[in-house]
C-alpha cells in the first residue's frame, strides 16, 4: 500500500531534478559538446518517438531499447512518466500555476475530450505504417526540446548579453557566467538564433491559454505519449482506492489536475492518473489508498470504481480512415522526384531548395526518421541549420535545412550527426563527411570578379589591368595543394 502524502514531496523533488537534467543536457547541446552524458539521451526516453520511428523508418536505431524499458515500467508503476519525468508536463505545472488566479474554480471536462489523445495516437500509428513520421508534432519531449532549445535558451542568452552587459546591471552579472562564458558556465561560445520560432511560440501560447479552462490541457487532451502510457497503465496492478470512510466532499475531484477522478471522488479513470498524489494531500479523512489488490483496512472496506475508457468502434475506424485520407495532403510537396548530384548525396529537386544536413540520405527515408526535435540545429556551430515551416510541405514541418547565407557547414564538424537521436542523420566519420556534398553552389557570373575580368580580357583589355580575385580558391578546404 502506497502512502501518497509521504511520496508527494519526493515526486516534486524528482520532477524538478529531471527538469534540471533536461535543461543541462539541452544547454550543452552546443559547440563544444562537453557533457559526459550524450545530450540526446532524454529524447531516447520517449516510447512514442521510438516506436513510431522504428515503424515508419523500417529500422531500429541505437538505444531504442531504453524507450521500451521506460514503457515497460508503466506495467508496474502506471502512468508515472507524465507526473514524475516529462519536462513538458512540468512546464505546464508552472504555467498553470502562473495563470491559476484567472482560471475558473472548477471546469467539468467531458470525458470525450480525454479521448482526443487516443485518436491522435491512432493517426500517428497508421501514418507510420505508411512511412510517414509525425511523432515530433505531438511528442512532449520533442516539443520541449524545440521550445527550450530554439526559443527559450536563445532568448535567455540575448537578455543576459544585452541587458546584463549593455546596461551594466551588477546584481545580474552572474548570468554572464551561466550563459556567456563556457569556461565557467553552461553556455556556448556563440548562441545561435533560429527562423520561424514565432510559430512555435504561437502554438505554445495557444496551448497554455487553454489552461484557463483546465490544468494540463495538453496532457489531458492532446498528448499521444500520455495515451500510450495510459493504455499500458490499464494493465498495472496498482489502482487508486477509496474506503467507505469517504465523505464525498469532492475535494480530491477539484484538486486533480488530470480530471481523472469522478463519481464524487470514488471513481478513477483508468490511465488518467499520473501519480501526483495531490488528491491524497487534500483528503480530510485520509481515505485514499493505492494498492495492487483490493483489501480491507481494519473493518473498513476499500473499494474502487474504475471509469471506463469508452472508445467507440465508429470513432476508431473514423480515425484510421481519416489518417489514410490525409496522407496525400501531408505528402503533397514530395510529389516531385529528388535529384541525385553525386555519391551519397541527395538534395531537393528542381521544385525545392532545401539543403539537408550531412548524413541525411534519401529525402523520404530522412523524413521517416526525423522527429523534429531541433537537436541538430541547436548544436550547429555556424548557426546554419534552421527549421522549415511550409517550404517543403507539411511532412517536413520543423525539419532542418541549411541556410548558407546565415552559416556554412564547418569542414571539421560532425556534431549534428552525433546528437541525432533516431538515426535520421547517419553518423559519418569525419573523412567521409568531408566528401559529402550538401549541394552545388551557383555563381552569379555578372558579379564574379574573375568572370567579369575574363569577359573584358576576351574583348581586348590587358589582363594585368583587370581586377583579380582568388578568395574562394584560397578558402576552399578541398583545393588541390
Amino acid at each position: 500500500m502506497i502512502d501518497g502524502k509521504k511520496l508527494r514531496p519526493v515526486r516534486r523533488t524528482v520532477q524538478v531534478l529531471f527538469l534540471l537534467i533536461f535543461l543541462y543536457l539541452l544547454v550543452n547541446t552546443s559547440f563544444p559538446l562537453k557533457t559526459p552524458v550524450p545530450t540526446e539521451t532524454f529524447l531516447k526516453l520517449s516510447p512514442l518517438t521510438g516506436i513510431i520511428t522504428v515503424v515508419a523508418g523500417r529500422a531500429l536505431f541505437s538505444l531504442f531499447w531504453i524507450s521500451i524499458i521506460v514503457l515497460g515500467l508503466s506495467l508496474v508503476l502506471g502512468r508515472y512518466f507524465c507526473g514524475w519525468v516529462c519536462p513538458f508536463g512540468t512546464t505546464f505545472d508552472v504555467t498553470d500555476r502562473l495563470i491559476g488566479r484567472a482560471r475558473k474554480q472548477h471546469f467539468a471536462t467531458k470525458r470525450k475530450l480525454h479521448h482526443v489523445k487516443y485518436y491522435i495516437l491512432i493517426i500517428l500509428a497508421v501514418m507510420a505504417i505508411f512511412g510517414t513520421n509525425l511523432a515530433g508534432w505531438f511528442d512532449p519531449i520533442s516539443w520541449s526540446t524545440r521550445l527550450y532549445g530554439l526559443v527559450i535558451h536563445p532568448s535567455a542568452y540575448y537578455l543576459s548579453d544585452h541587458v546584463t552587459l549593455k546596461l551594466g546591471w551588477r546584481p545580474l552579472r552572474w548570468l554572464q557566467h551561466i550563459f556567456l562564458y563556457p569556461q565557467t558556465g553552461v553556455g556556448s561560445f556563440s548562441q545561435p538564433y533560429f527562423q520561424h520560432t514565432l510559430f512555435s511560440v504561437f502554438l505554445f501560447l495557444i496551448i497554455v491559454s487553454f489552461g484557463l479552462l483546465m490544468r494540463r490541457f495538453y496532457c489531458r487532451v492532446l498528448c499521444p505519449l500520455g495515451a500510450l502510457f495510459a493504455i499500458v497503465d490499464r494493465l498495472s496492478p496498482f489502482k487508486r482506492y477509496t474506503s467507505d470512510a469517504c465523505t464525498e466532499c469532492e475535494a480530491c475531484l477539484r484538486r486533480c489536475k488530470m480530471g481523472a477522478i469522478g463519481e464524487k471522488g470514488k471513481g478513477t479513470a483508468l490511465g488518467e492518473c499520473i501519480l501526483c498524489f495531490d488528491c491524497d494531500t487534500v483528503c480530510p479523512v485520509d481515505c485514499i489508498y493505492r494498492s495492487p489488490v483490493k483489501r480491507k483496512t481494519g473493518e473498513i472496506e476499500v473499494t474502487s470504481r474504475p471509469v471506463p475508457l469508452d472508445l467507440t468502434r465508429r470513432e476508431i475506424i473514423g480515425s484510421i480512415i481519416g489518417s489514410i485520407a490525409a496522407l496525400p495532403i501531408i505528402r503533397l510537396a514530395l510529389a516531385t522526384e529528388h535529384l541525385r548530384i553525386g555519391p551519397d548525396t541527395r538534395v531537393g529537386g528542381p521544385a525545392s531548395r532545401v539543403i539537408r544536413p550531412p548524413g541525411a540520405g534519401d529525402e523520404k527515408e530522412f523524413l521517416s526518421k526525423c522527429v523534429q526535435c531541433g537537436q541538430c540545429m541547436k548544436v550547429c556551430e555556424m548557426n546554419g541549420l534552421h527549421p522549415l515551416l511550409l517550404e517543403q510541405g507539411l511532412e517536413a514541418l520543423w525539419t532542418p535545412t541549411r541556410v548558407p547565407r546565415i552559416g556554412y557547414c564547418s569542414y571539421k564538424c560532425t556534431m549534428c550527426m552525433d546528437v541525432c537521436p533516431t538515426g535520421a542523420l547517419e553518423k559519418l566519420a569525419l573523412n567521409r563527411k568531408q566528401h559529402f556534398a550538401l549541394g552545388k553552389a551557383r555563381f552569379n557570373l555578372s558579379k564574379c570578379t574573375p568572370w567579369v575580368s575574363y569577359s573584358k580580357w576576351k574583348k581586348g583589355t590587358d589582363w594585368w589591368s583587370l581586377p583579380q580575385c582568388k578568395r574562394c580558391e584560397e578558402h576552399c578546404p578541398t583545393r588541390d595543394d
